[in-house]
Order: structure tokens, then C-alpha cells, then sequence
């Protein structure tokens, strides 16, 4: 499975001022008089069979992500991104009347947070932080977290988190999602591209599921989640 990312770096921002001027560049300046926010539009039917043995489901998603302005807090450059999604999952979809499984209305908000690295010395880490969830159990927790890299244009980042997948009858499969996501800015408009692979979860030779994805066992086939240009308003 080859990359989204196939540009070469640039060097990497040694301060967090430095990397602020180049997020800057792709998701805008905080004006409190004239604030815009990146807004993606969300429309996509993705087939999906995460068990061999069962029938594939078709997720339809409807709804918006919206990344807004970079800006420094403490130790890390910070920006925010709200999720409101509509997601309807539907079993048996090949056949004359598919079976609408579930219909679920979410939101999402969440803090992106940069850090320069330690080893090697001029990497960045990255992690995202849910600040509200429409389940609340899930409000203050880490989603995802891993490494990034600045491009030329713009900003790729591929971590990994531990999330559930959907199957028949309602079921939910725990999971271990590597996520890859592209952000370029090109004549004014901001292009993303996004992958997002499941796996089983890796177990230790004791038999115990650890936080790290089985890479020999893939669920499903990967999928696109904010693929497309995106709009400022």
C-alpha cells in the first residue's frame, strides 16, 4: 500500500512560531474581525465487510468538518476542528430492499495539538484530543496520535488509533484504525486527501490485545473519509 504522501519534505520548522506561519499558509490567520474557517463537505458511500463471513454493509455519511485557525498554546501548536455528521448504515445492500441498520447523528469537537519531537531531533508529533462528543463518555479522551511531516504546500500527518468498526446486526469491532491525512493548500483552495486502513488489534505472547494494529490482519478494505476541496466561509 503506497502513501498519500509522495511529495519531499521541506525542513522541518524548528520553532513553533515557524511551523505557525506555515499552517497559516493552508488554514488561514485568526482575524477577530474577518474569521473564516476551512469547511470540508462531507458526502460519501463507502461498502464495507469487516467480517469474511458476513454479508457487507453500506455506510452513507452526510454532514461537514470544519478546521479552524492554528494558534500557539503552551508547549504546542494547537487548532480546532468540529465534526457534524449524519450516518446511516445499511445490511444486506446489494439487495432489492436494504436494511437500514442505523441512523446516527453525531458531532464532534476536537483539538489537534503539534509538537516538535526528540528522536530524532528535528521530527513532530501529533495528537487530537476530544473537547465535546455527542456521547459524552468520550469527551476529554485521546483519539489518535502519531507522526507528521511539513511539505512544501502543506502538512501530512499518519497515526493510530484504538476505534470500533461497525458490522451486521449492529455489532461493533474493536479495531486499531491507522489514519493518513494530506492538507495542501493550492490557488486558494485547500485540497485534502485522507486514508484511513483497519486492522486487528496486535497480541502479546501472552494472548493479550495490546494498542497496536496486527498489520497481517487487515479488516476491510481502506476507505476515504474527507477526501476533496475544501471551501472558506
Amino acid at each position: 500500500m503506497t502513501s498519500l504522501h509522495s511529495k519531499f519534505p521541506v525542513e522541518q520548522p524548528k520553532t513553533l512560531k515557524d511551523a505557525l506561519q506555515h499552517l497559516e499558509n493552508i488554514l488561514g490567520k485568526i482575524d477577530e474581525k474577518n474569521t473564516r474557517h476551512v469547511v470540508v463537505r462531507i458526502d460519501n458511500e463507502t461498502e464495507h465487510q469487516p467480517e469474511q463471513d458476513e454479508s457487507p454493509i453500506l455506510i452513507k455519511s452526510r454532514g461537514e468538518f470544519t478546521f479552524g485557525c492554528p494558534y500557539i498554546s503552551a508547549d504546542s501548536l494547537a487548532f480546532d476542528a468540529i465534526e457534524n455528521v449524519q450516518k446511516r448504515i445499511y445490511e444486506d445492500p446489494h439487495s432489492p430492499a436494504p436494511i437500514l441498520a442505523m441512523d446516527q447523528h453525531r458531532f464532534m469537537a476536537a483539538r489537534f495539538q503539534l509538537r516538535p519531537g526528540n528522536i530524532p531531533e528535528d521530527s513532530w508529533q501529533f495528537d487530537m484530543i476530544i473537547t465535546a462528543h455527542s456521547i459524552p463518555k468520550y469527551t476529554g479522551s485521546s483519539y489518535i496520535k502519531g507522526s507528521l511531516e511539513w511539505v512544501e504546500s502543506g502538512l501530512f500527518i499518519e497515526g493510530i488509533a484504538m476505534d470500533y468498526s461497525y458490522g451486521n446486526k449492529g455489532k461493533l469491532i474493536p479495531v486499531i484504525a491507522l489514519g493518513e491525512l494530506l492538507l495542501e493548500h493550492s490557488k486558494e483552495q485547500v485540497i485534502l486527501r485522507d486514508r484511513w486502513s483497519l486492522f486487528e488489534r496486535l497480541r502479546s505472547p501472552s494472548n493479550v490485545p495490546i494498542p497496536a494494529p496486527d498489520f497481517s490482519k487487515p479488516i476491510g478494505k481502506p476507505c476515504t473519509w474527507l477526501t476533496g476541496k475544501a471551501r472558506k466561509k
